[in-house]
């Protein structure tokens, strides 16, 4: 058996890939291990997944760590993904701008993909529409909230923004330092009053 073996220039790029997206999630912790293997097994649909998202959504700036759940979760949802994704991700280099690409997705069968990545990074939702097979992903993190962040808080049952009992109340400087259940106890008057 020989020590050499030659890896052909696609196996050789699909490794490279592997390895540039592997290091390139090492920071984000919030990963779990399930979404980073599925990504770190398939780099290429997910480098195309994320340049596909970037041109739909029309942001440059998207968080890699809800990029990986948003995959992981469509691919759980669309089985045939690895393959629609090389589609899409031709097109998406035909396409101008976002409604260029939708046009061209649907001209090619794959309108129900495109609206389901958009669904996504917009509501957090993967097939929302599903009440038995939805899957929330990002709550406060989804995109449809980001263009009044600057205004609004994200809605919740909470007035002041999503877990903001967790810190102090509004208006309140420190911790209260007597406990409520210590509460001073009355003293007995000598005639037996208090």
């Amino acid at each position: 058996m020989s020590l050499h073996t030659s890896l052909t220039r696609r196996e050789a790029i699909a490794r490279m890939a592997a390895v540039m997206v592997t290091s390139s999630l090492l920071p984000y912790s919030t990963i779990a291990h399930a979404e980073r293997a599925q990504v770190t097994a398939a780099p290429l649909e997910y480098a195309q997944f994320l340049q596909i998202s970037q041109k739909i959504t029309e942001f440059d700036q998207l968080d890699v760590a809800l990029s990986a759940r948003y995959f992981s979760a469509l691919h759980a949802r669309f089985p045939q993904l690895s393959q629609q994704l090389s589609t899409l991700y031709a097109l998406s280099q035909q396409a101008a701008d976002a409604q260029n690409f939708i046009q061209l997705a649907r001209e090619h069968g794959l309108e129900r993909l495109i609206l389901a990545i958009n669904t996504a990074w917009y509501t957090g939702t993967v097939d929302p529409a599903s009440v038995d097979d939805s899957r929330l992903v990002a709550y406060k993190e989804a995109l449809m909230y980001r263009t009044v962040q600057d205004a609004l808080v994200v809605p919740t049952w909470c007035a002041f923004g999503p877990l903001w009992w967790t810190e102090l109340p509004p208006g309140v400087t420190r911790q209260p330092s007597i406990p409520a259940t210590d509460l001073p106890v009355a003293s007995v008057n000598e005639g037996g009053n208090a």
